[in-house]
């Protein structure tokens, strides 16, 4: 099963029903070291405006509070920036779920010596007791800092594109096979993708028309592969 939608995710959000949710919500920066905070597709913009680019505490507070609603027992794997910790960390002890740190530490490609590098990322779970945590037989899976090479530039439909290996091991700790996974912030499709290798059902929504039609065109093609 494979549903997707062009639209804003707190449109639809409420009459869907999963069993695991993985995504990636904007993140927040600082352009030249000022207050002003924009997401990454605010920075591909030349004018760098983009309506709602900041993704802080409200918007979290607000993304948490409608989409645990979508389980019956709630558990996600949120990719983050740094910033917006605080804020989901914060969410997790009102709330009293509970929460593990991942860190995915890419190949360093820049170096500023005014601050430090940048080649790391979060994945927050948040979670309940009683959530599905499978076992890998792959040991090194179950590390909380996990290594990845980044996707080469040819080889990307989307600038923030994550690797499908690395949902590979959060679809398959979190859901079982015939499970539905949702993803509201659907970029090019990679849950999907991984939802789909692995035997999933899959939700995704895109609210930009252009990478929306990246999704359908990318999932659709693994559907008549099947």
């Amino acid at each position: 099963m494979v549903k997707l939608f062009n639209s804003d995710y707190k449109e639809i959000i409420k009459d869907i029903k999963c069993d695991l949710i993985i995504t990636d919500p904007p993140y927040l920066y600082e352009r030249g070291g000022g207050s002003k905070i924009f997401d990454c597709d605010a920075l591909e913009r030349k004018d760098r405006i983009m309506e709602n680019s900041d993704f802080g505490k409200e918007q979290i507070y607000e993304f948490m509070n409608i989409s645990k609603q979508c389980m019956s027992n709630p558990q996600w794997y949120i990719f983050c920036s740094e910033k917006q910790l605080p804020f989901y960390l914060d969410w997790c002890v009102e709330n009293k779920f509970l929460f593990n740190l991942i860190t995915l530490e890419k190949q360093l490609s820049i170096l500023n010596r005014k601050r430090l590098s940048t080649n790391t990322e979060f994945v927050l779970r948040v979670y309940n007791w009683g959530c599905i945590f499978n076992k890998s037989e792959n040991n090194s899976d179950y590390n909380r800092v996990i290594k990845f090479n980044r996707i080469k530039k040819q080889d990307k439909l989307y600038k923030q594109q994550k690797p499908t290996e690395i949902i590979d091991i959060f679809t398959k700790f979190g859901s079982n096979e015939g499970d539905i996974i949702f993803d509201p912030f659907m970029g090019s499709g990679s849950v999907g993708e991984s939802s789909l290798n692995n035997n999933r059902g899959f939700i995704g929504i895109e609210i930009d028309e252009n990478r929306y039609n990246i999704s359908n065109k990318r999932l659709s093609k693994l559907k008549k592969e099947e």
